[in-house]
């Protein structure tokens, strides 16, 4: 919801008031990078209670009361901002960018949105699955481990 809301926020004001027109593919990228790492500042800290709850048991008011300090409850925060970042940025930007692509480039072959639709959802779905994963698993990887025995830092977590 975050996602939709601000992607589409972002998108008017690059377009600006009053003005109908496409967003060129780069446009529409970082409508979607910045839909995506304004949703980590919700998802994250809600991860990292998550996983605490699932590590060391105990109810969520609790769980909150362990992490509330800025240093515990930023913890892993680039890494999700970076995962939904991408991963938004695949699923609401790559799909109407390779539509857009397919229909003027292979007109013959792509003569509506219904036939290139298939193609750009594919292509925004692994664009999304792939680069996301190593942030996603160093994130829950950090937000496990706060004290910081095994991983320190976003950096020294990646070659672990």
């Amino acid at each position: 919801m975050i996602q939709f809301s601000t992607g589409g926020a972002l998108k008017k004001l690059v377009i600006g008031d009053g003005e109908a027109r496409r967003l060129k593919a780069w446009e529409e990228m970082a409508c979607g990078i910045g839909a995506g790492t304004i949703s980590a500042t919700v998802g994250s800290p809600l991860e990292l209670i998550m996983i605490q709850q699932q590590r060391k048991g105990g109810n969520t008011i609790q769980t909150i009361k362990n992490i509330a300090s800025p240093s515990i409850a930023t913890r892993g925060f680039v890494g999700a901002a970076v995962r939904e970042a991408l991963w938004t940025c695949g699923y609401l930007s790559i799909p109407p960018i390779v539509r857009t692509t397919l229909r003027e480039q292979y007109p013959e072959t792509f003569d509506s949105d219904q036939k290139a639709r298939v193609p750009a959802a594919l292509l925004g779905g692994l664009f999304a699955c792939y680069l996301t994963h190593p942030f996603d698993t160093i994130k829950t990887c950090m937000q496990g481990d706060i004290e910081r025995k095994t991983f320190g830092t976003l950096t020294g977590a990646w070659w672990i």
